[in-house]
């Protein structure tokens, strides 16, 4: 299960190959000011996270934060062959587990290809008062073969979106996507969710 490369708050990785990870490429949690440029990621996931009533679950990012994240920025990289997502933000917040907030994460520039999910965000977290999602920009980027290439072997195959945010709420303020190609898709081209801070508990 051990990822290529865990990361930390402050820090830069700039202009590495990451190749054949069973995990996630770049894996991190709770951090600030981690920022992934001019790489080159492929043929990432596809290990066994853990088993479910006997069956196995698998799973593998390329660039992956779970937990509070600060001033992310994931720019000018190229990512092919990821079992499920290239970039990602996410979290679920269990029973006893803290609020989290996203802020200031920038997506750019960047060509992903066959991948399930080129950028996932998502958030799920209950509390009608939730920190949520700020200052989310994912502008300039090539989503090419959603859900083709390595990506197909996933049992939910069928989920495949360009930009997908996992069915949760995801409270959010100056959420904004522009500026990108969407090119082919085995499902959908996207799949967003962004509510209003004030609209949870109201949907």
């Amino acid at each position: 299960k051990a990822h290529a490369i865990s990361a930390k708050s402050n820090v830069t990785i700039d202009n590495l190959e990451v190749r054949n990870a069973g995990a996630h490429g770049i894996s991190s949690g709770n951090c600030k000011n981690l920022t992934v440029r001019n790489c080159v990621f492929e043929w990432i996931g596809g290990g066994i996270q853990g088993y479910t009533n006997g069956f196995p679950t698998r799973y593998g990012n390329a660039v992956e934060t779970w937990g509070s994240s600060e001033n992310m920025q994931v720019y000018n990289n190229y990512i092919n062959q990821v079992y499920d997502a290239g970039i990602t933000n996410q979290y679920r917040q269990d029973p006893g587990q803290p609020e989290v907030a996203f802020v200031d994460s920038k997506f750019y520039g960047n060509v992903i290809r066959n991948a399930k999910y080129p950028i996932e965000i998502f958030l799920h977290q209950p509390s009608d008062e939730s920190m949520g999602i700020t200052n989310q920009l994912i502008e300039y980027n090539y989503f090419m073969n959603i859900g083709k290439g390595l990506s197909q072997q996933a049992t939910d195959g069928t989920t495949a979106a360009g930009i997908k945010c996992g069915g949760q709420q995801n409270p959010a303020k100056d959420y904004v996507i522009k500026n990108n190609v969407f090119y082919t898709s085995t499902s959908g081209l996207f799949e967003i969710g962004a509510a209003k801070p004030e609209w949870l508990g109201k949907l």
